[in-house]
């Protein structure tokens, strides 16, 4: 991690790349699945499992996924469709913690009441790091 807060060789740091490629993936695949379905119905399913599987995943610890997902639902194309008011609102009971107002204060808070074993969001840590040097 120190090497890719200095230099962001993806040759130095091998494993920072596959960590962020799997990230940006599991966004990838989130938005997909929301988004392909032409029926609004099929759309609100997929959007209601993957607020299931977010919650899921936030009490097992592993905050990386649980943040990708989140930004997949919170992403623009997803946020731009007609959505009723319940899935909204169960939606921005998890959008404040990727605010990054503050240095992300309420991401850390969550990560801090989180029991380890813990898999964090490293774009937080990056952040500290690359301060730090």
């Amino acid at each position: 991690m120190l090497w890719w807060a200095k230099e962001q060789d993806p040759a130095k740091s091998p494993n920072v790349v596959i960590f962020t490629e799997h990230f940006n993936k599991i966004s990838y695949w989130v938005r997909t699945h929301v988004l392909l379905p032409n029926e609004h119905r099929e759309r609100e399913k997929y959007f209601l499992k993957f607020i299931k599987i977010m919650k899921q995943l936030r009490k097992m610890g592993n905050l990386s996924s649980y943040l990708a997902i989140l930004s997949a639902l919170d992403s623009g194309p997803v946020r731009r469709l007609d959505w009723s008011k319940s899935l909204k609102e169960q939606l921005n009971e998890h959008t404040d913690i990727i605010d990054s107002k503050m240095s992300f204060k309420n991401y850390r808070a969550v990560l801090a009441e989180t029991q380890p074993p813990c898999l964090p969001y490293m774009y937080v840590l990056f952040q500290k790091i690359v301060s730090i040097n």
